[in-house]
C-alpha cells in the first residue's frame, strides 16, 4: 500500500479506503459515473458535451449537446452531471440501435436519441458561428455486450446493412473512399456500419465542407460523426487494430458470441476513426477518458498544411503534413504514403515528431 502515511494503514485509514470504495466503486455503474464526473469537472468553455442513455428509465434524463460552463455548481455543466449522476442502469443494452439515434441528432432528422425534429435543436452551429469546420464526435460508453435487434441501416438485396464493404455504402454523394480495405467485413447491420455510416456521409449538406482533415487518420472534410467507443470490464478476442487501412482485415463475426460483440465495438471506433478503449479498473477508466477528452479537444485545436512531392501520380509519390496543436503548443511533420494506382492516404511513412 502507498496511499498511507506510515509503513502500514491504520484501522481508521482502511475504514475511510472501504467508505470511499463502497460510496463510489463498488458497482460498475457507480465506477462509471465517479470516472466521467471527473473527466467533465475540469473541462472549460473550449468544448461542448451532451449526454444520453440507452434506456428512458425513471430518473434518467438526456442532456442536449451544450457548451460548458466553469463551475461545477451551476449552468450547463451542472445540469449535465446531474444527469451522469442521477442515471438508472436496468434492462438490455441496445448499443446498435443507440448509436444509430446519437448519429440521426448529429444528421438533424426525426427518431435521433432525442426524439424527433420538434424535440430538440439541430447541434451544428450556423456557418457564421464556425458550424462548416465544426467537428463532432460520440463517445459510446458500455460494460457489456449489445444484445438488441437491430437492421436500421440502407441499403437494398446483398448489400442491405453492408455499410463498411468496398463499394456498397448507400451513400448518394460516393464517398466510398472512406470505407472498404480494414474497415469492412462481410457482416450487415454491425455496430460497425452504423458508425461507418454516420462518418462517410455528409450530415448537414447545407454547410460548407470545411471541416480539418487529418491525413492518414481522419480525412473527411464533410460534417461527419467520428466514433469513440470504451468497454468497462469486458474484453474481446482482438488486441490491435488493423495496421494496414487498405488491406483486408478478418474481423470477427458478432454473431458467434459476446466477445465478438466487443471486437465490433473496437471495429466501430476503427470504422469512426476514433479509438477504442478497454478498462477494467476504476482507474484504468477514469485515464482512458481523460485521454479521450484531451485526443478531442487537442484535435479540435489542430490546424495542419499538406503538399505532396510530385505533381504526377506515381510510385513513391507521399504526401506530407506539417500540423500545429495550440492545445499544448507542439508540432509535427509527417510524410504518408499515397496508393500509386487510386491516390488514397495509405500509411504513415514517418513521423519528425517521433
Amino acid at each position: 500500500r502507498t496511499d498511507c502515511a506510515g509503513s502500514s494503514c491504520t484501522y481508521a485509514e482502511e475504514i475511510q479506503n472501504f467508505a470511499n470504495w463502497f460510496s463510489y466503486h463498488r458497482r460498475r455503474a457507480l465506477t462509471s459515473k465517479n470516472a466521467v464526473g471527473s473527466v467533465i469537472a475540469p473541462v472549460g468553455s473550449e468544448i461542448r458535451i451532451g449526454h444520453a442513455s440507452l434506456h428512458n428509465n425513471s430518473g434518467n434524463t438526456n442532456i442536449q449537446i451544450s457548451l460548458m460552463n466553469t463551475s461545477v455548481s451551476s449552468g450547463a455543466k451542472k445540469s449535465l452531471l446531474d444527469a451522469v449522476y442521477g442515471a438508472q442502469s436496468s434492462n438490455s443494452t441496445p448499443l446498435r440501435t443507440k448509436l444509430n439515434e446519437a448519429g440521426k441528432y448529429y444528421e438533424c432528422v426525426s427518431g435521433s436519441i432525442f426524439g424527433d425534429t420538434s424535440s430538440y435543436t439541430c447541434p451544428w452551429l450556423s456557418a457564421a458561428n464556425g458550424g462548416t469546420c465544426q467537428q463532432s464526435f460520440t463517445i459510446l460508453m458500455t460494460d457489456g455486450y449489445y444484445n438488441d435487434t437491430f437492421s436500421g441501416l440502407p441499403g437494398s438485396g446483398a448489400n442491405a446493412g453492408h455499410v463498411d464493404r468496398d463499394g456498397n455504402s448507400p451513400n448518394t454523394t460516393g464517398n466510398t473512399i472512406f470505407d472498404g480495405g480494414a474497415y469492412g467485413d462481410d457482416y450487415a447491420h454491425t455496430l460497425a456500419d452504423v458508425a461507418m455510416h454516420y462518418y462517410e456521409r455528409d450530415l448537414r449538406t447545407g454547410l460548407a465542407n470545411n471541416v480539418p482533415v487529418f491525413a492518414g487518420i481522419d480525412n473527411a472534410s464533410h460534417q461527419h460523426m467520428v466514433t469513440y467507443s470504451v468497454a468497462f470490464g469486458v474484453t474481446g478476442t482482438l488486441s490491435a487494430n488493423p495496421t494496414n487501412p487498405s488491406a483486408a482485415f478478418t474481423w470477427p463475426n458478432p454473431t458467434l458470441g459476446d466477445l465478438q460483440k466487443i471486437d465490433d465495438l473496437r471495429h466501430a471506433a476503427y470504422n469512426g476513426r476514433g479509438k477504442f478503449l478497454s478498462a477494467r479498473d476504476p482507474v484504468t477508466l477514469a485515464n482512458s477518458l481523460k485521454s479521450t477528452i484531451d485526443t478531442i479537444t487537442a484535435t479540435t485545436g489542430s490546424a495542419s498544411a499538406v503538399a505532396v512531392n510530385s505533381r504526377t501520380l506515381t510510385t513513391g509519390t507521399v504526401l506530407y503534413q506539417a500540423r500545429f496543436t495550440s492545445v499544448d503548443w507542439s508540432g509535427d511533420l509527417r510524410a504518408i504514403n499515397l496508393d500509386a494506382t487510386t491516390g488514397n492516404i495509405g500509411a504513415e511513412a514517418w513521423s519528425a515528431k517521433t
